[in-house]
């Protein structure tokens, strides 16, 4: 976990330097859509194996949260006719807060009381253990 952090530091850092230093703007001329298309898409593929297991272990989250970020990333900004892209940009973000809040009220309301204790450690918010386990 230090590394992985230590490792974020490093290159944030070094993004800092990139963008204060004007450097950027010569990156970017060089990229055109038919260069940038090819790297998204593997490095989406090569995140698959990844995201599709840990969203097949509670579906009753993972699939809703799923479907909100498709809408909000693609259907939202146009029916949202503003000059700021914040769907656009934060998609991710607030897909995740309302899957999280979604989670809590499936929680709360007491549907995952009498699941299985791998569906309850994968689905129920209280029993994540996601504060407890971090070092």
């Amino acid at each position: 976990m230090r590394g992985i952090q230590g490792a974020i530091i490093i290159t944030a850092c070094f993004q800092i330097l990139i963008g204060f230093l004007g450097l950027w703007r010569n990156v970017v001329r060089f990229l055109s859509p038919l260069s940038v298309v090819p790297v998204v898409t593997f490095a989406g593929i090569g995140l698959y194996h990844l995201g599709f297991p840990t969203l097949a272990k509670c579906v009753e989250v993972g699939l809703p949260e799923l479907i909100i970020f498709i809408f909000i990333s693609q259907y939202l900004p146009r029916y949202m006719k503003a000059k700021t892209h914040r769907c656009d940009r934060f998609s991710l973000l607030f897909s995740v807060s309302i899957g999280w809040l979604y989670a809590l009220f499936l929680t709360s309301t007491g549907v995952y009381n009498k699941k299985p204790p791998n569906t309850q450690i994968s689905c129920r918010t209280d029993r994540s253990g996601l504060i407890r386990t971090a070092p």
